[in-house]
């Protein structure tokens, strides 16, 4: 994948990909774990597509610093209060879901909370399930599903 490694410590790692972009190896501020930030000459070059891969959680989690996010398979994010996930990232925004997203039962709640304009790609593992709505798109967006998006009070999705 990369043509060579040049390790400047132990927390960041800068790699040179083939088309001669660099791409940096860092701790990320927002979910702690090993993240790939590419330079702008990569982008350009379209040798990357990055997301910020979303780890488990009992706990709402709100979705701000990035633009693509991915919740993987057998992954699952449980909430006993409030929607499960919001998504404030830097619109358009797009959230690829393969994994499991279950809201509180409280009032409004929603599996996902969009308040950036946006998409959200359910995969046929994907599962969402809100109290009120599945995914609430509250400025806008599109939702594209092969898994399954139900509410258990009112609609699977909702533009507000």
């Amino acid at each position: 994948m990369f043509g060579s490694t040049e390790v400047t410590s132990q927390s960041n790692m800068k790699l040179l990909s083939g088309c001669g972009s660099i791409f940096t190896v860092k701790r990320c501020q927002v979910c702690g774990l090993k993240c790939v930030f590419a330079s702008h000459s990569a982008k350009r070059c379209g040798c990357v597509s990055a997301r910020h891969v979303v780890g488990p959680s009992t706990t709402t989690q709100t979705l701000s610093t990035d633009n693509a996010y991915l919740l993987n398979l057998g992954t699952t994010v449980a909430t006993t209060a409030g929607h499960a996930l919001i998504i404030n990232g830097i619109a358009p925004v797009t959230f690829t879901n393969a994994g499991t997203v279950i809201s509180s039962t409280d009032g409004t709640a929603a599996g996902f909370a969009f308040n950036a304009n946006g998409s959200l790609v359910n995969q046929s593992t994907g599962i969402i399930l809100g109290h009120t709505y599945g995914i609430s798109l509250n400025q806008g967006g599109n939702v594209t599903n092969y898994g399954d998006i139900s509410a258990r009070v009112s609609h699977a999705t909702a533009r507000r």
